[in-house]
């Protein structure tokens, strides 16, 4: 009898750890370990807090003007109209109009494969966007070349990828058919 009570309070006792303690023991590693990368994650945090400090004190250094050409060569956003009533006011001053405006949104990448040929696959990986505009005005050919000037000129980045010209029969109007591409940061 004197060896039975202490083996059934020893029996008991390492029920109550298998049972109890050590699954709450585990739960507790486990929610350490989870704090530790909170914290860790919190110390990053506040280290990318300080350095988004610096770079904000740095941006407000920087003169207006020189950021507002900065947004108007590569804005954040795409601004079509902004754009195209650029272009407008241009031609106008060399008493051109635009007309036959079309808009395409180039969200796909074109690779070359190996074998020559063109994979096209989403353009995720890139930190801008594009757009094609694609337009018609008439006009003599000299103004066309400082229309052309003025657009080269402008802040907006921009690449001419096609040009077509077309004469009308008995005068001296040529007719433009362009398409520009331009840039925006994601």
């Amino acid at each position: 009898m004197k060896f039975i009570a202490p083996i059934i309070f020893i029996g008991t006792a390492l029920v109550i750890v298998f049972t109890f303690i050590q699954p709450m023991y585990q739960d507790i590693a486990i929610l350490n370990a989870r704090a530790a990368q909170f914290d860790e994650a919190l110390n990053r945090s506040a280290e990318l807090q300080q350095i988004r400090e610096r770079l904000a004190t740095k941006y407000q250094n920087f003169d207006p003007i020189d950021v507002g050409r900065l947004m108007a060569l590569l804005p954040d956003n795409i601004d079509n109209v902004r754009l195209i009533l650029e272009a407008d006011d241009i031609a106008r001053a060399y008493k051109m109009r635009i007309h036959d405006i079309s808009v395409v949104n180039e969200d796909v990448k074109t690779p070359q494969n190996g074998r020559g040929a063109v994979a096209t696959e989403p353009a995720d990986d890139q930190d801008y966007e594009k757009v094609t505009i694609s337009f018609s005005t008439e006009g003599s050919y000299k103004d066309f070349l400082l229309f052309l000037t003025d657009i080269e000129r402008s802040l907006r980045l921009v690449d001419i990828s096609t040009l077509s010209v077309s004469a009308e029969p008995d005068t001296d109007v040529l007719t433009y058919n362009i398409s520009l591409v331009t840039y925006w940061l994601k």
